[in-house]
């Protein structure tokens, strides 16, 4: 069945803002190979191996991520790591660190991560890097070097304590003790030193639920000039609101978000789930954000997830840009990439199949959303929802944005107070924004 769109509203007075507007997430081994010299552990066929993505394949992509219209990119961690799968898992993905003082060769080296943030800084982009401070690789030399950096090498066996999910290992993983003064002092340097960077803004800071709040708070204020992005990957948005508040932290990912998107569109679910997620941004504190996203490489891809309809696709991404926050878009979105599960979910980017439509869709939302700070500033209210309907409107001082969805044959009323003058207007019946 169709699913009819409208959204409407007031042209924005142009407010700017100090956070990313559009932010594209790279998994960088499986981006672009810009620099086949630095292939040494690359097996193309193996799914668990490297595959040669680097930052210069990222440098020679920046024009493909203007023309999405993304503004700031999220890279995968690129720091010295563990190259070697372990027990049959891959260590491409880069998040078994060995070292945050400096850059994995293999992915270019510090040379090529300057020459990135350069040519990112002349066309006024913005980079994030992906910053683990929870643990270590398996076989870091810090684990045999500082044994005292670390916390007992315990499994964390009741998920719902506090304490254990601070203090004990994540899969094993060497799990660093954030209190210890040399650890935190190795860490806070490792962060400033990036951040002298051209156009890194920030980190996106991994496994934040199995990090003190103290220590999050103390980074924070420790790191004033950055914006700091937290994964805590869960789907209760009292938890988030109760983390930014005891943290200060800039944003968190909306996970709530992202379950209630795809339970209702890819699932069929009601409209309604959506609708209670965003009733709850007032209660977050007035400066944070929400980064709102369809998928990323620890769940399906958005298109798997939504049974190959791209349709569905296209009615997600067109709420993900029209709601309050940061949207992001995962590598391979515009491909229509596939993959239910781990490596599926992570696989290379095929830039054979770039679909120029589908990349005109997105970029169409975000040059739109650019132009009317209200859809990513303004303060939602719910007019309407049932299950197959739902209305909000969202305001910014004097500017207002409305989106309306109906997935039902019952015609969608809009209230009569939505119906004054306005002088933005997009429609689409065919999910392809006008």
């Amino acid at each position: 069945m169709m699913i009819p769109l409208l959204t409407s509203l007031l042209l924005s007075d142009g407010v700017e803002s100090d956070t990313p507007d559009f932010l594209y997430f790279i998994l960088v081994d499986r981006f672009d190979n810009g620099n086949r010299q630095n292939d040494w552990f690359v097996d193309s066929m193996d799914p668990q191996a490297f595959h040669g993505g680097d930052l210069q394949g990222v440098t020679a992509r920046l024009d493909h991520i203007e023309r999405l219209g993304a503004d700031a990119i999220w890279l995968s961690p690129i720091f010295e790591m563990r190259t070697e799968p372990f027990h049959g898992h891959g260590a491409f993905h880069g998040y078994w660190t060995e070292n945050l003082k400096h850059i994995e060769e293999s992915m270019g080296g510090d040379s090529a991560l300057w020459a990135l943030t350069e040519e990112m800084d002349n066309r006024n982009l913005s980079l994030v890097l992906d910053m683990v401070y929870n643990h270590t690789s398996f076989d870091a030399d810090m684990v045999t070097e500082h044994p005292d950096w670390f916390h007992p090498a315990n499994p964390i066996l009741n998920w719902n304590d506090p304490l254990e999910l601070s203090t004990h290992q994540v899969h094993g993983l060497p799990d660093l003790n954030q209190s210890h003064p040399d650890v935190y002092e190795y860490l806070l340097q490792s962060s400033l030193h990036w951040l002298e960077l051209p156009s890194v803004i920030g980190f996106r800071i991994d496994a934040i639920r199995h990090l003190d709040n103290e220590f999050l708070g103390s980074i924070n204020t420790d790191l004033p000039n950055s914006w700091l992005l937290g994964e805590d990957f869960q789907g209760n948005p009292i938890a988030n609101i109760d983390r930014i508040e005891q943290t200060g932290i800039d944003a968190l990912f909306d996970f709530p978000f992202y379950y209630a998107l795809t339970n209702s569109l890819c699932d069929g679910q009601s409209l309604e789930e959506i609708a209670s997620i965003l009733s709850l941004d007032t209660h977050y504190p007035k400066n944070s954000t929400r980064v709102r996203f369809l998928d990323n490489h620890d769940v399906p891809r958005i298109l798997s997830r939504c049974g190959e309809d791209r349709q569905k696709v296209l009615t997600a991404e067109l709420i993900l840009f029209a709601v309050q926050g940061t949207p992001m878009i995962a590598y391979g979105t515009e491909t229509w990439s596939l993959g239910n599960t781990e490596p599926d979910n992570r696989a290379d980017m095929n830039w054979t199949e770039v679909d120029p439509i589908h990349t005109q869709h997105i970029s169409t939302l975000a040059t739109f959303r650019k132009h009317h700070r209200v859809l990513k500033e303004g303060s939602a209210q719910i007019l309407h929802t049932n299950t197959d309907q739902l209305i909000i409107e969202q305001q910014l001082g004097r500017w207002t944005s409305l989106l309306a969805i109906n997935r039902s044959d019952i015609p969608l009323a809009l209230p009569q107070d939505c119906t004054r003058s306005v002088e933005g207007f997009l429609f689409s019946d065919s999910l392809h924004p006008i």
